[in-house]
């Protein structure tokens, strides 16, 4: 990684970017959980206490729907992954980027990103060894600044692992616990697995026929004690658990077919699990919150912002041994187009508590969606 290459514009015209500058634009989903944990400042607050649940409340926002499945539940026995990220639309008009890496030591690898960014914000990675990679963001429950952040052990998993269980060590040593997620991984001998990994606590779940479904819902006993009473209820008009319940009935419905194919189909999913209906809406693993969710809980208070399904992308281990290939989308992964103008009309409040730069990015995203889906890698 050059640190001398780049340049960033100051009042006084521009200046060279340090390895710091480059450090702190990669460790961004750790620092919202900073500003929130770190009560005081890094140099006064008490690490050891567990935050308050208002304050990691106000971390709620977000989510992502992902499955990866194995054995006797895919068409060849072999592992299939598939995720769309959910996050602000405003700020994602730029991390629709593949990236193939070829490094030195390592595998090569590809993963979704923006500019600048070694790690894939967005969640996804798969190298040349047949690991499969992806997760789901879980709530925040503490922080250790002794630990490493979430994009260099992401990245390490990424170019240097090659099995699931080295994914796994990877993931869990010396994490700094400040972005808790859902990791679903596989690898080519056809071992799935899903690990939640909290702050001190974690929960490993490894099969070789099976099927995994991620959905923010933290349905492991070990880290929903450490989250307490912030941790999702069972409540089945909950974005998070409706999302879950569907994909039970999903894997079910598609027990022994998985392919990239109906990957494809499951994370373009408009399915209610609580209405009992096709409807296209937060609870959706396709998530179209700026569409009506009838029933919504107040737990679910952040869906009426410009924030959900983004993308969609899927691949199988073959796909991955043959070049790194994969299926992908950008934009909601149903092809629902999301209208700017329709939102803003409908939330004419968020225009005004928000800048021009969100207004810029919200609209881009609206012209830049929706796309088919493109079969993309073979590099």
């Amino acid at each position: 990684m050059s640190t001398g290459s780049s340049c960033a514009a100051s009042a006084t015209g521009y200046r060279r970017d340090t390895l710091w500058d480059v450090v702190a634009s990669n460790d961004w989903a750790d620092q919202d959980c900073y500003k929130r944990l770190l009560r005081g400042g890094a140099r006064t607050a008490d690490l050891t206490a567990p935050p308050r649940a208002s304050l990691l409340r106000k971390g709620a926002k977000g989510g992502c729907s992902a499955f990866i499945a194995s054995g006797t539940s895919t068409a060849d026995g072999m592992p299939v992954m598939g995720h769309n990220t959910w996050a602000g639309y405003q700020y994602s008009f730029q991390n629709n980027v593949l990236y193939y890496v070829h490094p030195t030591h390592g595998y090569a690898f590809s993963f979704q990103s923006s500019g600048g960014q070694i790690w894939s914000g967005e969640d996804w990675y798969e190298n040349s060894a047949g690991v499969l990679l992806t997760e789901t963001t879980l709530a925040d429950t503490g922080y250790k600044p002794q630990g490493l952040p979430v994009f260099v052990r992401a990245r390490e998993a990424a170019q240097y692992a090659s099995t699931v269980q080295q994914c796994v060590d990877i993931l869990r040593t010396h994490s700094n616990g400040a972005y808790s997620n859902e990791w679903l991984m596989g690898d080519s001998t056809g071992t799935i697995a899903s690990l939640q990994l909290g702050t001190k606590q974690y929960d490993l779940n490894v099969t070789r026929n099976g099927f995994f479904g991620s959905s923010n819902f933290d349905w492991g006993p070990n880290t929903r004690s450490e989250e307490g009473d912030i941790a999702d209820p069972y409540k089945p008009a909950v974005v998070d658990y409706a999302r879950y319940l569907r994909w039970g009935q999903l894997a079910a419905q598609y027990n022994g077919t998985i392919d990239a194919a109906v990957g494809r189909t499951m994370e373009s999913d408009t399915y209610d699990s609580y209405l009992g209906e096709q409807h296209a809406d937060a609870r959706s693993l396709c998530g179209e919150p700026e569409r009506d969710t009838p029933g919504l809980l107040r737990w679910d208070d952040w869906v009426y912002e410009p924030c959900g399904a983004l993308d969609a992308k899927v691949t199988t281990e073959a796909m991955a041994l043959d070049g790194l290939q994969q299926w992908a989308r950008w934009g909601h992964p149903s092809g629902d187009a999301f209208s700017a103008a329709a939102f803003l009309r409908k939330h004419p409040s968020w225009s005004k508590d928000n800048g021009s730069f969100e207004l810029f990015g919200l609209r881009t995203f609206a012209r830049q969606t929706p796309n088919d889906w493109t079969l993309v890698g073979g590099l």
